[in-house]
């Protein structure tokens, strides 16, 4: 559990988000608990994101549909305003089941879930998602 603590982001996480902020509103929405979330968020991620909404408001763990249509409603976007991105392709799937649009960024070249809801894109890094965005 304490290595949980230590995550740090990869090299070009961090130079992506500040691109992407330009234009988009960047929200952290992950199975972990809230003062976790706030933790890396502020001393591990360093980055102050738009919102961070944790799964406890909906009493249920991704890739449950409800987390997504929450996130939405607590964002006060529609479904197919958001865009869920993710190195878990179950997490696509899910987002992407609920009308959201998906980004897989898949770093290590993981095979994709057998699933009819595709990402819209696959990336390698955070810096070819900024690419794709911007």
């Amino acid at each position: 559990m304490k290595n949980w603590q230590q995550l740090s982001p990869f090299p070009e996480v961090v130079p992506a988000l500040q691109r992407l902020s330009a234009k988009f509103k960047l929200v952290a929405l992950s199975n972990g608990e809230p003062q976790f979330l706030n933790h890396l968020a502020r001393n591990r991620i360093r980055w102050n994101f738009d919102r961070i909404i944790s799964v406890e408001v909906v009493g249920a763990f991704k890739p449950h549909p409800g987390i997504y249509r929450r996130a939405a409603a607590i964002l006060e976007l529609e479904v197919g305003e958001c865009m869920m991105v993710s190195a878990n392709s179950f997490d696509i799937v899910g987002a992407r089941s609920c009308g959201f649009r998906g980004a897989f960024v898949n770093r290590y070249n993981h095979p994709y879930e057998d699933s009819p809801y595709l990402p819209d894109i696959t990336v390698k890094d955070f810096s070819g998602l900024a690419e794709a965005l911007l």
